[in-house]
């Protein structure tokens, strides 16, 4: 719903339910998003932002999340893939359709891009899928770290060969007709060199936004489930960021093979950008793709509404208009 004047009758029944009606936390807190919608579209930021971190404030504590976590798991996989062992294993045979993994943070274009890319009548998006890092948990369970490393430095062939066999099931890799299929989840940015391991014929497209766009998009955003605990606090919000930062720099410096895209670029001149991203695809550009919102593909992310219109601009340095309620740590991202 796009609301357009303060008399819209969603909006008032929404603060009249707010007003009126015993809620719990977790109501309130889809409220509170909700209305902050409302106001962020009427361009009354000082309102929105109020609703904005009254349902980031509710959200959070109904979540267990510790930074600490992440940074830990970081610190292990940069250890595991930096091993020059790890990076020299070669695959039996070639996979020949292409797996096309789209990463970045969350809210930064990866949904738009999919969508552009799927256009294509040769790739089939799958959307987001657990599959790699389900993969990841299967064959190496330890919780342990020290043990989880260790598994990776006695992985044998057959564990190797194993692996990609599960994975070509779970993609359904070579029983189509397609020349490619995508994953979308945006996370999978911490398993880049791991994915290149196991799969290194495969296609990793990572999309980056302004980082002040990107965290405030989150900050807008109820997410359910628990996959981002660090979405509902700012500076844990900056920590994370800077972690997702980690690992991209530490990607480039081992010299992990994947193509990387601004968001700005991309929605300002979409065919030479979609070219490019088809070039490094080896896959033959279709000029449909420019037509990405169009696509019948499902959607079950937040960014339904964009992808469902033509390109558009608007978003980029929306965050300005928030500068007075954001941190300065976010604001100095870079």
């Amino acid at each position: 719903h796009k609301y357009t004047n303060n008399d819209d009758d969603h909006l008032k029944l929404m603060l009249e339910i707010l007003k009126n009606i015993n809620l719990n936390d977790s109501q309130k807190s889809q409220l509170f998003f909700a209305i902050g919608k409302a106001f962020d579209d009427l361009n009354v930021p000082s309102k929105a932002f109020v609703y904005y971190e009254k349902g980031n404030n509710l959200r959070r504590k109904e979540l267990n999340y510790s930074p600490k976590i992440d940074k830990l798991q970081f610190e292990r996989i940069k250890k595991i893939t930096s091993k020059a062992a790890f990076r020299n294993a070669k695959p039996i045979k070639e996979i020949k359709e292409k797996l096309i993994f789209i990463v970045g943070m969350p809210r930064s274009g990866t949904t738009l891009l999919e969508q552009i890319i799927s256009s294509h009548s040769k790739i089939l998006s799958l959307g987001e899928t657990l599959y790699f890092p389900g993969a990841i948990k299967k064959f190496f369970p330890e919780k342990n770290l020290n043990l989880f490393e260790e598994s990776f430095d006695k992985i044998s062939k057959k564990t190797f060969q194993n692996f990609r066999d599960y994975l070509i099931k779970k993609y359904n890799l070579g029983n189509n007709n397609f020349l490619a299929v995508t994953d979308k989840l945006p996370f999978n940015f911490k398993f880049i060199g791991m994915i290149k391991f196991f799969i290194p014929e495969a296609k990793i497209i990572h999309i980056k936004r302004s980082p002040q766009d990107t965290c405030l998009s989150i900050l807008k955003n109820y997410f359910p489930g628990n996959m981002l605990g660090f979405a509902f606090n700012q500076d844990e919000l900056v920590s994370y960021y800077k972690i997702y930062l980690d690992y991209m720099k530490h990607w480039k410096d081992i010299k992990c093979d994947f193509f990387e895209i601004k968001y700005e670029n991309l929605v300002s001149d979409l065919e030479t950008q979609s070219k490019n991203i088809f070039a490094y695809l080896k896959i033959p550009y279709e000029q449909d793709v420019l037509n990405f919102y169009k696509n019948s593909n499902t959607v079950s992310t937040l960014s339904l509404t964009q992808v469902r219109q033509k390109n558009y601009t608007t978003s980029i340095e929306s965050w300005k208009k928030y500068k007075d309620y954001l941190t300065d740590s976010i604001i100095n991202l870079k």
